[in-house]
């Protein structure tokens, strides 16, 4: 039979293939015959997936009654993608919210502040509030409350718990009641909404017996007296001085911090008085270390926030200014360095007799005194 065939030279389907179909159609038929119509449509509808090749091209199958997979539309082979393996994407990994502090709140930069208090003829006192600033973003850094850590890993507002269990002070303790927000550095300037809690700490620092000052009561600005342009009695009481001294009344005074150990050794840091041991004293990290110690000690919270802190020997710049650096450590990393920044000043000999000099082998020789200029934190290191 096959010897007999001939081939359709112009139509454009080969003749062997209409009697491939015509071949099949009859066994189909024969199956129906013998098993049913079931089994005819089954077959019927697996014929319709087969797909024919001719001149490169799938032939489209039949239409199918079978409503589980939908017919496929004829496709041109070469536009076919390449087979490859199938990209199984993972489940999203889930962010667990950090459980112990990663680093401390950005430090402030300085703003000018008005105080409640009045200069003679010139209206309400105002300075710019380096220390008060510093010590600001400090104490909210020590009260931070662990359950508040951003997604950085910084605290966004104070444990009032805590404030009320080891806070002392009973102004401190209503100030961060009315303030508990840690802020982002930005939002204390002038204008934004932390302004007013910045103004409001640097009101509730002045007046205080156990830190010293740089400016007067009636605004008189120390510096100015110190060098003999100013002549007077003063009450210092206003702009914290930027010095060790007042870091550690800090700790002390505002943050419970019990220095009694520390104090039978060193007792120049439990001192009320208006010029500290680091006017006569150029490195003073030696006399100052044992009570940072103690403070980061008392200060941490075990699996939260494991802190160190260390006085650095002062660095001098151009002779007559200097730093002295308190480093900070959280958790075994850097994360401040507190700059402490002083200058030498000559004083009239009625000056250096007030301030003690007159007693100091080193100031009764040269006539000079150290004081304050400004105090910066920065992210260390």
């Amino acid at each position: 039979m096959a010897a007999n065939v001939k081939i359709d030279e112009g139509g454009t389907e080969p003749a062997f293939s209409r009697l491939y179909l015509d071949s099949r159609n009859r066994a189909a038929r024969r199956c129906e015959s013998s098993t049913g119509p079931s089994s005819a449509r089954s077959s019927a509808s697996t014929r319709a997936h087969i797909p024919y090749l001719s001149r490169g091209k799938a032939m489209p199958a039949t239409e199918s009654t079978n409503t589980s997979s939908p017919s496929a539309e004829p496709t041109d082979l070469a536009r076919l993608p390449a087979a490859g393996p199938t990209n199984i994407s993972s489940p999203p990994a889930t962010t667990e919210p950090p459980t112990g502090l990663a680093r401390l709140p950005a430090p402030l930069d300085y703003e000018q502040i008005t105080l409640l208090d009045k200069q003679p003829v010139r209206g309400r006192i105002s300075y710019t509030d380096c220390m008060e600033s510093s010590c600001l973003r400090f104490v909210q850094a020590m009260l931070c409350d662990a359950r508040s850590l951003n997604e950085r890993g910084q605290p966004t507002r104070v444990d009032l718990d805590l404030v009320r269990a080891r806070v002392p002070d009973v102004a401190v303790r209503d100030f961060f009641q009315s303030f508990p927000e840690i802020l982002p550095a930005a939002e204390y300037a002038p204008g934004k909404r932390g302004y007013k809690a910045r103004e409001a700490w640097a009101r509730l620092v002045t007046h205080r017996p156990f830190f010293t000052y740089k400016r007067s009561a009636c605004g008189v600005y120390k510096n100015e007296w110190l060098e003999g342009d100013t002549n007077g009695c003063f009450q210092w009481a206003t702009e914290m001085e930027p010095c060790v001294h007042n870091v550690i009344s800090v700790c002390r005074r505002f943050l419970g911090v019990d220095f009694a150990h520390e104090d039978a050794y060193k007792p120049m840091w439990n001192r009320h008085c208006d010029t500290n041991h680091e006017a006569l004293h150029h490195d003073v990290s030696a006399d100052a270390q044992p009570h940072l110690a103690a403070a980061m000690r008392q200060l941490s919270r075990p699996g939260f926030m494991e802190l160190q802190a260390r006085v650095l020997s002062p660095q001098t710049y151009f002779g007559s200014t200097y730093d002295t650096h308190v480093t900070f450590e959280v958790n075994g990393l850097g994360a401040w360095k507190w700059s402490l920044r002083r200058k030498f000043v000559r004083v009239p000999a009625h000056v250096l007799k007030e301030v003690g000099g007159d007693r100091d082998e080193e100031a009764s020789k040269t006539s000079r005194i150290r004081t304050s200029w400004h105090s910066e934190i920065s992210t260390w290191p």
